[in-house]
């Protein structure tokens, strides 16, 4: 796809280590372990600390009225298919933990569905006991954290990744040949498929999670993916319908 060959048409990482040159499909396997040793290495600190402020709230008596939202900000490339970083369209990218603890919420449930973090605003002033307001594009995931099943869901996860940069070109600008309007790309997830759908005229990148966890096979041009991506395609303008701005929506002047 274009997209990969834009990717890695210029360096695009010269973080990872002090020396690198930012040629990501030069690195060894031993450079690639060293480098996922190192992150899973700061993830552990991150997770020891995060056992003593809950040690803290235990210990001080206040964890049975403080409520614990763990999650990030974005996913992370960590050398899957050769790439780094978090530029990219991919789940590894996209997809963020989401650990929540508090009163009246049942310990231990794992959740299945696919949510986003769009939820998390509406979750938490409804467990507050506040109005959750019409300009909100997520919905409270209550029923999840309190072990039961909506009657409805949304199943669906939008991420939106913008590849443009104010300042020069980026390499993806370049090699796709697009401005800053049009660098950019939308991704829908529902619980089998993800979709990527390019701005620009870029072909879309379609993935069957259940066959492809890794999403390393893009099925797109086939009969059965083109088939999904009509299906994803129509949800994705759906739901960007759905989530239009609605600040000035649900009033009336009348009595």
């Amino acid at each position: 796809h274009p997209f990969r060959a834009a990717w890695f048409s210029a360096p695009a990482q010269h973080g990872l280590f002090w020396g690198f040159d930012g040629r990501c499909d030069r690195l060894s396997p031993e450079d690639v372990a060293d480098l996922r040793a190192t992150y899973l290495g700061l993830l552990a600190e991150v997770d020891h600390h995060l056992g003593r402020i809950l040690d803290w709230l235990d210990t001080t008596g206040q964890a049975g009225r403080t409520l614990v939202v763990l999650l990030s900000d974005h996913g992370e490339m960590l050398g899957d298919q050769g790439y780094w970083g978090k530029d990219n369209v991919l789940a590894s990218a996209h997809h963020v933990p989401l650990l929540v603890r508090g009163p009246d919420i049942a310990a231990g449930h794992e959740v299945s569905e696919v949510v986003s973090t769009v939820d998390l605003a509406p979750t938490i002033l409804d467990l507050l006991g506040a109005e959750v307001p019409p300009a909100m594009d997520g919905t409270s995931l209550r029923p999840f954290l309190e072990g039961r099943t909506p009657e409805t869901w949304r199943g669906l996860a939008l991420t939106e990744i913008d590849l443009a940069e104010p300042r020069a070109p980026t390499r993806f600008e370049r090699a796709l040949g697009l401005g800053p309007l049009t660098a950019n790309a939308a991704i829908l997830r529902d619980a089998t498929h993800s979709l990527v759908h390019f701005n620009g005229g870029l072909a879309p990148m379609l993935f069957d999670r259940r066959r492809d966890p890794g999403e390393q096979h893009d099925m797109a041009a086939t009969p059965e993916g083109a088939a999904q991506v009509a299906r994803l395609r129509a949800a994705l303008i759906d739901l960007r319908m759905t989530r239009a701005d609605r600040r000035l929506t649900h009033l009336s002047h009348l009595p």
